[in-house]
Formats: structure tokens, sequence, C-alpha cells
């Protein structure tokens, strides 16, 4: 359960991160997911494009926003990881996956007190499945660290714009909250 404030802002630091990523993306004209989207993820953000260097693809990116406790473990995030996975196959829409169309999952989950093996589990690469990227990114709100994959050798040529989508979301959202959980 979310503690809110008077004004209706959460007084947990990671839930006030993810909110702030959540109205980020919304006020970019980013689609958020209709109505409760599954537990733990609090958003679900999601937008499109075509571009002629991705081989005349269209991908789908989907953004998802977890506030994390500090007790994860990597079998949970990769149960997560692979949850948005199939949510993102599952809603993209347009053409079949693979026929010049894909999608791209982003899973954002900011927090403190994350361990080394989570820490670990963040910066490896995770490959994908059949026309679908995974990029999991984690932000520790008590430091202002981001930690990153490091580039795949599969779904490269999307590697500049999952990392754009972080610089540009996530890694001002992080450096904003960084050092305000109170640790």
């Amino acid at each position: 359960m979310t503690s809110v404030g008077s004004q209706g802002v959460p007084t947990d630091p990671a839930e006030r991160a993810v909110q702030a990523l959540a109205d980020g993306l919304s006020s970019a004209g980013w689609r958020m997911a209709p109505g409760a989207v599954a537990a733990p993820w609090r958003f679900v953000a999601r937008t499109s494009e075509f571009r002629w260097r991705w081989m005349a693809t269209r991908l789908h990116t989907f953004v998802f926003g977890i506030p994390l406790r500090g007790g994860e473990d990597v079998p949970w995030l990769d149960a997560q990881l692979a949850a948005a996975a199939k949510y993102a196959r599952a809603n993209k829409g347009g053409l079949p996956a693979g026929f010049q169309t894909g999608s791209a999952v982003v899973l954002v989950g900011l927090g403190s007190g994350l361990s080394p093996d989570v820490r670990a589990w963040a910066a490896r690469v995770h490959g994908r499945q059949f026309a679908t990227m995974t990029h999991p990114v984690l932000g520790d709100v008590s430091t202002g660290e981001l930690l990153e994959p490091a580039r795949p050798t599969m779904g490269v040529i999307y590697y500049s714009h999952l990392h754009e989508v972080v610089s540009r979301f996530v890694r001002p959202v992080v450096a904003q909250h960084g050092g305000t959980s109170g640790a």
C-alpha cells in the first residue's frame, strides 16, 4: 500500500520517483495504459515509432515503472521482466510481431537498498525473444545511481533508442530523487 501525503503526493521516495517518471512520460505524449495495471507495476507507458535506420521497422516501446523496497532478488526481477515482455507482445497492436514490427520493454525499478546481485542483474544484457527486446534499468534513489545493461549484440540497432529513453526520462528522475530517501 502506498502512503500519500496531504497534497496527494506519495511519501515514499521510491513511489515519488516512479510517479515523477510516469508524469514525465505522460507529459511527453506517451500513452498510459488505461485502468489498473498488474502489481507491482505502478504504470505502463507506451509509444510507437517507425525508423528507416531500423530496417524500416516500427518499434512499440513500453516503459514499466516499479518501486523497489530493497528485498527484491534476481528471480523476482526475472519474473517481472518476463511478465512485462508478455504484456508488451500482447498489447503492441499493429502487424504481427516480426513483420517489420516489434516490441521493446524498458522495465524501470526505482528504490534503495539494492543488493549486489540485483545490481549485477541490471548491468547484464538480458537478451530478447522473437521480435521483443528487453532493457531493464534500476535507479537507486538514495544515491542517484542508475544501472543500465551493456550494449547487446542482438538488436543493437535499437540500443541507442532505448538508451535515449533512459537518458531523457529515467536519468533525470533518478538524479532529482537521489539522496532523498533519508537513508
